[in-house]
């Protein structure tokens, strides 16, 4: 049997298809392409999930009152604008549905918090999602997705069905999970293909980011010239991935490692999904 790297999502809103051949001369850039891929829908389908969970009327509002800035420099004032107290009450008084336990309740501000801070991102351009787009989907339908990888480096099947009986909440922890999979593969695979060393030097430079006071700070400095400019140069140096793609990969590697240590919830892996923390402990 040959040894395969196979993916398929198919919905309406996102289709796509892989089946590559997986060789000792494949070049670890492509398979960094391919996971990247995997990725594409998944913030676009947790927001419809939310839709379907819980009354997001009032939290569009508000979104729609935030700072919004087509500059990457400045997208720390929008994601200040989800530490306020108006926000932090509009997102506790949505989690708070009826028959919840207050550790439902919890996973569910979380995965609320997450989507707004991706979707404010993607206005700024900046990219949490290593597929380096932010799918807009309005609706949850049928369909499935799936990923079985088959070879030497890697040995893994996930996959969901998803039809009218499925719990809207199943399916977005299982993208959550599926997410934090395929990202930790990824970086694996960077590590490799680029010198990641010189990107997490450079970050050891940036604002501390221990507080939603940093913002501002951090955005300023994922947008200046000496983080962009380690970035461009080890772009140019991938095999196997196009020096653009790698370096919409490496933004996004980089925004991920600012904005983990503030309060924001920006990955999945800060998300309690349940089981995720085994999966977490498994990967280290």
């Amino acid at each position: 049997m040959m040894d395969t790297f196979d993916f398929e999502a198919d919905f309406p809103q996102w289709k796509k298809r892989i089946h590559e051949t997986v060789t000792a001369d494949t070049p670890d850039g492509k398979i960094i392409s391919w996971l990247a891929d995997t990725t594409y829908g998944v913030d676009g389908m947790v927001g419809a999930c939310l839709e379907k969970i819980i009354d997001f009327s009032t939290l569009n509002e508000l979104l729609r009152q935030a700072p919004l800035s087509h500059n990457p420099s400045a997208f720390g004032q929008s994601l200040a604008f989800l530490t306020t107290r108006k926000f932090t009450q509009a997102v506790n008084e949505a989690s708070a549905m009826e028959g919840m336990q207050k550790k439902e309740r919890t996973e569910m501000a979380q995965f609320i918090r997450l989507y707004c801070v991706r979707r404010l991102l993607g206005h700024s351009g900046v990219y949490l999602n290593y597929s380096g787009h932010f799918g807009e989907v309005k609706s949850i339908t049928e369909g499935k997705i799936q990923l079985i990888a088959q070879y030497p480096g890697w040995q893994a099947v996930k996959k969901l069905t998803v039809t009218e009986q499925t719990l809207p909440r199943t399916f977005m922890e299982f993208l959550g999970s599926f997410s934090v999979s395929m990202e930790n593969k990824l970086e694996s695979y960077l590590r490799k293909t680029v010198d990641l060393g010189r990107v997490d030097e450079a970050l050891r430079m940036g604002p501390p980011g221990k507080t939603a006071s940093d913002l501002e700070k951090i955005s300023a400095f994922y947008a200046g010239s000496e983080l962009n400019g380690v970035i461009h140069t080890l772009s140019k140096s991938a095999k196997g991935i196009e020096p653009l793609r790698m370096e919409a990969i490496l933004r996004a590697y980089a925004a991920r490692k600012l904005l983990e240590p503030t309060k924001q919830y920006a990955l999945y892996s800060q998300v309690e999904i349940p089981g995720l923390k085994r999966l977490l402990k498994k990967k280290r």
